[in-house]
């Protein structure tokens, strides 16, 4: 069902195509009909529950890239101060 397939893409390394398949999916639940209130709100959750761990395990995905990111331009930046350190060496001496 809905469930399974959303399960499913919590394996996914390809965040934005999974993230249009777990749009689709949300349209599809809306689409159907209702199981009963009780039935619904159960079914809901697990859904829910499914979709946010999709969607937490994503975020979590794109924070660990801008901190590589971020830790790159560090040390690019460090480069760049010592390339400028040993120029400035070179034109003294």
């Amino acid at each position: 069902g809905l469930i399974a397939k959303v399960k499913c893409l919590l394996n996914t390394d390809n965040f934005s195509n999974a993230t249009g398949e777990i749009n689709e999916l949300m349209q599809e639940w809306k689409k159907t009909g209702s199981a009963s209130k009780d039935k619904d709100d159960e079914l809901w959750a697990k859904f829910n529950e499914a979709r946010q761990a999709f969607f937490d395990k994503k975020n979590e995905y794109y924070e660990s890239l801008q901190a590589g990111f971020k830790k790159a331009a560090e040390v690019k930046e460090e480069i760049i101060k010592e390339a400028k350190e040993l120029v400035l060496w070179g034109i003294q001496y």
